[in-house]
């Protein structure tokens, strides 16, 4: 991600929410990152921003489970949830 500014900012964190199936299949990714000065989101706070988000956006949350994961995930690879220890697994 890459901000435009004539001020430097640092990062106090980042970190993304996903929202999966029973099988693992993520279907919505969101990331936030949260500036140097700025108040970090709860995360019970940021998992019901995910899922109003994705309704928006016309996104059935529905059954889906979510998951925190510190950092943003690697644009352009793929991901599934392990569903039996809750953790990010990064396919090949």
């Amino acid at each position: 991600m890459t901000f435009l500014t004539n001020i430097k900012l640092g990062v106090k964190s980042s970190r993304s929410c996903v929202l999966y199936d029973a099988e693992g299949e993520i279907r919505v990714v969101h990331e936030e990152v949260t500036l140097d000065g700025a108040h970090e989101r709860a995360d019970k706070d940021l998992e019901r921003l995910t899922r109003e988000l994705s309704q928006r956006q016309g996104v059935d949350v529905e059954g889906l489970n979510t998951l925190l994961h510190a950092g943003a995930l690697e644009p352009g690879a793929s991901y599934r949830v392990n569903v039996a220890d809750k953790s990010l697994i990064r396919q090949p």
